[in-house]
């Protein structure tokens, strides 16, 4: 009987530790445009897009996020796309405003605060939220409705 109860036991372990432990499945990488990128990732990779120019936008003020992106359009598309046009501009202004408004100060060890008084982690936070599964379900959702709002102007 104890053995039965040890194999079982163990069992139940393995089982566990087989489901709990599942690796975090992300799509393959693909440069935008390419043959592979499927309709519903591009739309959602230009809203998050979108969303982390937005929150730098707002992290860094109007006249610095102006002249850096201003440099970096000599060399970069920024992801445009007609696509924009379904992008809901409102949303994105309001996520973006969110983040960074609400970012806490930050904790970090240095001998004198005045030297980051100023500062916060604006692009580490954009990044992450970037990333983040809330704005992937938020981009995904988003797309779900363009898609039925085209099927009723007959695209």
């Amino acid at each position: 009987m104890k053995i039965q109860k040890t194999t079982l036991l163990l069992v139940v372990v393995i089982m566990s530790l087989f489901l709990s432990c599942r690796i975090y499945k992300r799509e393959p990488f693909n440069y935008l445009g390419s043959e592979k990128t499927k309709e519903l990732d591009f739309f959602v990779k230009l809203f998050k897009d979108r969303v982390f120019f937005k929150c730098l936008n707002y992290g860094y003020g109007n006249d610095l996020y102006f002249n850096v992106t201003t440099l970096m359009a000599s060399k970069d598309l920024f992801n445009s796309s007609d696509s924009e046009n379904f992008l809901d501009k409102k949303l994105i202004d309001s996520l973006a405003k969110r983040l960074i408004l609400n970012l806490p100060p930050p904790s970090v060890h240095v001998e004198d605060l005045k030297t980051i008084s100023d500062k916060n982690f604006i692009v580490s936070t954009a990044l992450s939220y970037y990333e983040s599964k809330e704005l992937d379900s938020i981009a995904k959702s988003e797309y779900k409705k363009k898609i039925k709002e085209n099927k009723k102007l007959g695209f």
